[in-house]
């Protein structure tokens, strides 16, 4: 499994796979695809039954989840004892790597049952590109897909 060592390899690691990435001075990240792609946004009531079949493609795919703000997105949650490792270093750290579609899935459940706030906003892309994720805050909880319109995974 690949490592991100601080908040600008997971920076560089966007960059890396064409993702446009703004650091502001509060130390907020804003991620953007680059164009030609296409979003599609979910509330969280119908998330469950329209998760992207591209995305359920990317299976065991390593995937890049960077918070938006400079805490940690599942810093005010309280996880229950089983949680994955993964999905736990969420709570002490504003960057991980997980391992792949079910972890996500996991992660964005989660979110779901905890309710967002502006902490636990949060990107998600696979290491490979493909898509980009945006959990929000805004317009009622709700889950963005950006879908690179170049990607060939299917």
């Amino acid at each position: 499994m690949a490592t991100l060592d601080s908040i600008d390899d997971a920076v560089n690691a966007a960059k890396h796979i064409g993702l446009n990435v703004n650091v502001f001075e509060d130390g907020d990240i804003s991620i953007d695809p680059y164009i030609p792609s296409m979003w599609a946004s979910f509330s969280k009531q119908a998330w469950h039954t329209n998760v992207p079949l591209f995305i359920q493609c990317y299976g065991d795919s390593e995937i890049v989840v960077i918070a938006r703000t400079e805490a940690p997105p599942l810093s005010e949650f309280t996880l229950p004892p089983d949680i994955d490792l993964q999905i736990q270093a969420l709570s002490s750290s504003r960057y991980a790597i997980i391992d792949g579609v079910p972890t996500l899935l996991k992660l964005i459940d989660i979110a779901l049952a905890h309710g967002w706030s502006v902490v636990s906003d949060m990107y998600f892309f696979p290491l490979e590109g493909g898509f980009l994720g945006y959990l929000s805050h805004h317009d009622d909880e709700s889950i963005s897909i950006s879908r690179d319109a170049t990607s060939t995974r299917r």
